[in-house]
């Protein structure tokens, strides 16, 4: 009896470690795929490794959506796919960083604010995530909502503060980011406005953003490439191929 209860936990453990062996095959055969441009075999192996809870292949689907590769450019299914690899990476099943949440959660506010019905609200707490990781593009992101005349909470001292805040990190921005956050700096100096008196929810803005790491690698692995962001012709994303 008790060798049959060995020899069935020795087959759940193998069948378990096949699985996750298969699932990283799966992701890395769609990332030489993607890698040829061949989006429709990438998004093929990547639904098979997404489907065993692998988040660099949730990840990588949600980009396919967002910028359009492969499939129609669609912010709903590229937030669903973000939000899954997001609840993989805090599960603690995977390794990750603060680095590659960051990314991640900043995807998702770009989604909010670039949809054709910007929810600036959503977008916020997303980007105040990525922020307090100390990523430096949500920042820049930040500073766009609260200078954005369509959202409701329009601040031009909150919007310099996060721009301020942006040049802090300008490792993590592009150089024409770096511009438009000096840009913008210098406009609303102009007009009046103080970070000073930015009115910061101390929660969300905590001096945590100074502590996050640059200098972790990433489990998801990545290259980083600069690309307009289609629907914002002032600002530079930063697109992070998976």
């Amino acid at each position: 009896m008790k060798k049959l209860i060995v020899f069935f936990i020795g087959i759940c453990l193998t069948s378990s470690l096949w699985a996750q062996t298969t699932a990283k095959e799966q992701f890395d055969k769609g990332l030489e795929y993607y890698n040829q441009k061949n989006y429709a075999q990438a998004k093929y192996w990547w639904e098979k490794a997404a489907a065993q809870g692998r988040p660099d292949a949730q990840r990588s689907l949600g980009i396919l959506y967002y910028y359009g590769e492969g499939v129609e450019t669609d912010y709903e299914t590229a937030k669903l796919w973000f939000k899954k690899a997001i609840e993989g990476l805090e599960s603690g099943e995977y390794e990750t960083n603060m680095k590659v949440q960051s990314n991640i959660e900043t995807y998702l506010g770009r989604c909010y604010q670039f949809s054709k019905n910007p929810d600036y609200g959503q977008a916020i707490y997303w980007y105040k995530k990525a922020a307090a990781k100390g990523n430096g593009e949500a920042m820049l992101y930040l500073g766009l909502c609260y200078e954005n005349s369509k959202y409701e909470g329009k601040d031009g001292n909150i919007a310099l503060y996060w721009y301020e805040k942006a040049l802090e990190y300008s490792s993590d921005l592009s150089e024409m980011q770096v511009v438009v956050a000096e840009v913008d700096i210098e406009r609303l100096k102009e007009q009046g406005y103080s970070s000073s008196r930015a009115n910061i929810n101390s929660s969300a803005n905590s001096s945590s953003t100074s502590t996050a790491s640059n200098n972790l690698t990433p489990a998801v692995s990545g290259k980083i490439e600069k690309v307009w962001v289609d629907h914002n012709p002032i600002c530079v994303g930063t697109k992070t191929t998976p």
